[in-house]
């Protein structure tokens, strides 16, 4: 017989813990512009690439670097100023150049904050649930969690730079007035958005309210297993789901679309990450990852 299956925090453990960074950030900054890499040499480093030290070399040194540097808020906090510190001085001397940069930049960091920034787990709880699991997080910020999400879901992050979360996690739905919404009028609201955001859905489902549900639940699940993974989540702070519908609304609502993943923003883990954010935030605004 096989091995039993891992529970799903251990396995994303074993995850981490077998993910080559030296290669893969390697990668990310040889496809980069070398200026890339040589500023993260010295905001990192503090040192230097050697004049006849190639692309590539300099590329695995910094990557090298950043492996050393292992996991958690201290390690994050250090290679995010490092990268801010990098992005100010190319915008600082070549402006034009600002955009590439911030490219490698945002790739770099949506490869290595889902897999090291919680090394240890102790910031992410997975609540068993029909379909895919749920998920308790210790951030107060939106930006954050879609790093979080994305290491849930052993994926590279992929952040949309205008709302400034992940760019797979939907639009809450929206009580009117002080009236919380039951799981049938939120799985409604959900429902019509998703159809909205692509023309070639329309006529492609029973226009009534349980066709629209029966589809989206279906166009979510294509999301999370399908040929082309794009796990989809809704993500509000614990406040936000009190107010916005009652625990029962929220177990019905699973059941209407369990692939949906619900995550609960709890509470910040410490005072390091108010600062992580607000870095997070200016690199991050107005990246577009091409996709």
């Amino acid at each position: 017989m096989g091995q039993p299956a891992l529970p799903v925090e251990d396995a994303c453990r074993r995850s981490r813990l077998h993910w080559d960074a030296t290669t893969a950030l390697t990668r990310i900054l040889h496809d980069g512009p070398p200026f890339v890499a040589k500023g993260l040499c010295g905001s990192l480093l503090s040192a230097a690439p050697a004049t006849d030290e190639t692309h590539r070399a300099v590329a695995q040194r910094v990557a090298a670097g950043i492996d050393s540097l292992g996991s958690g808020p201290g390690a994050a906090k250090t290679l995010v100023e490092a990268c801010y510190t990098m992005l100010i001085e190319v915008q600082g001397r070549l402006p034009a150049d600002f955009r590439p940069a911030q490219r490698t930049i945002c790739k770099l960091l949506c490869e290595w904050m889902p897999r090291r920034y919680d090394g240890d787990g102790a910031m992410v709880r997975q609540i068993p649930a029909q379909g895919c699991h749920d998920l308790e997080i210790m951030t107060e910020a939106a930006l954050v969690a879609a790093f979080h999400v994305a290491g849930a879901d052993e994926r590279q992050a992929q952040i949309d730079g205008k709302r400034l979360r992940g760019k797979w996690s939907i639009e809450s739905p929206v009580a009117i007035g002080a009236e919380m919404l039951s799981a049938e009028r939120a799985a409604e609201q959900i429902a019509k958005d998703l159809i909205g955001e692509d023309r070639g859905y329309h006529g492609q489902y029973k226009n009534t309210v349980e066709g629209r549900r029966e589809f989206a639940a279906g166009r979510f699940k294509s999301a999370r297993r399908g040929l082309h993974p794009r796990p989809r989540d809704l993500t509000l702070s614990a406040d936000e789901w009190a107010t916005l519908m009652p625990a029962e609304a929220r177990t019905l609502l699973k059941q209407f679309f369990p692939d949906l993943r619900q995550v609960t923003l709890t509470t910040s883990p410490g005072p390091q990450e108010v600062d992580l954010v607000q870095n997070l935030i200016d690199i991050f605004k107005d990246h577009e990852d091409g996709e």
